[in-house]
């Protein structure tokens, strides 16, 4: 009886939920409590054939702007180009939120410059172009650095895996690396070597997390992703990144990172 007692309550928050936040958006199709529009887009998508036909049928029939909730998270889509320009470049101050999912801002805790906005995120924003330029970014020196570590990486793997006279080389291994080892230099001043422990190690925990993340995760709310019934999942997915442990190594190596 209790349980049914809590769907109940569930339900009914999240249509009122819905039906508030309703009144201020755009029309669309009528959303069901908690799943949203999913059932519609499911059965649209199986009927017309692709993710591009079932916009241009809401398009149609609900207008140029028109707004779909993806469980319990309502998106507005824009379909025409003087109505994007006009909100996107000439309105850009007030439409300058960008979106931030739940497991985004359970992860950073609003911050960074993925899951930030307003003033935070335009203070971030400036610092991290000035980073980057500083880097060498948008002048050559940052196209020589990467040619750098290519031509570096291409005659260490010519040393060792050329086999009669030709080389042999995986191609995904082989860009892993030498992406890992180019961000890494630009970075710390450090290259990951072949069959460095480290580099292996960060890559296996980001397939992993990526093995385990799904699309649903990124539309349940902040909110719920807090709650202990959500706990289990979160940990399962961001447990293989240890990054109190590589911040620990990196003070060690680096004297300068120490407070």
């Amino acid at each position: 009886m209790l349980i049914i007692l809590l769907l109940v309550t569930l339900l009914a928050v999240a249509t009122a939920y819905q039906w508030k936040k309703c009144q201020k958006l755009p029309k669309g199709p009528t959303p069901l409590p908690i799943i949203g529009n999913f059932h519609q887009f499911v059965y649209y998508g199986l009927k017309l054939g692709s993710a591009v036909a079932v916009y241009h049928h809401f398009e149609k029939v609900h207008g140029k702007v028109f707004t779909l909730w993806m469980g319990l998270l309502p998106t507005v889509y824009i379909s025409d180009y003087d109505i994007a320009h006009e909100t996107h470049i000439k309105r850009a101050n007030i439409f300058s939120k960008r979106f931030a999912t739940g497991t985004t801002q359970h992860i950073r805790d609003g911050r960074g410059i993925i899951a930030s906005n307003g003033e935070f995120w335009q203070e971030h924003r400036r610092f991290a172009l000035t980073t980057l330029r500083n880097f060498g970014l948008g002048r050559n020196i940052m196209e020589e650095k990467i040619m750098e570590e290519y031509h570096y990486r291409v005659a260490d793997y010519t040393k060792t895996h050329t086999k009669n006279g030709a080389i042999e080389i995986h191609a995904g291994t082989f860009f892993d690396l030498l992406v890992g080892s180019i961000i890494n230099k630009l970075l710390i001043s450090e290259r990951f070597e072949q069959d460095d422990q480290e580099f292996e190690k960060i890559k296996s925990a980001l397939a992993e997390s990526l093995e385990n993340f799904g699309i649903v995760d990124i539309f349940f709310p902040c909110w719920f992703l807090e709650t202990p019934l959500m706990a289990w999942r979160q940990k399962k997915i961001f447990k293989p990144f240890d990054f109190d442990r590589l911040a620990r190594d990196r003070k060690h190596q680096w004297p300068l990172f120490h407070s």
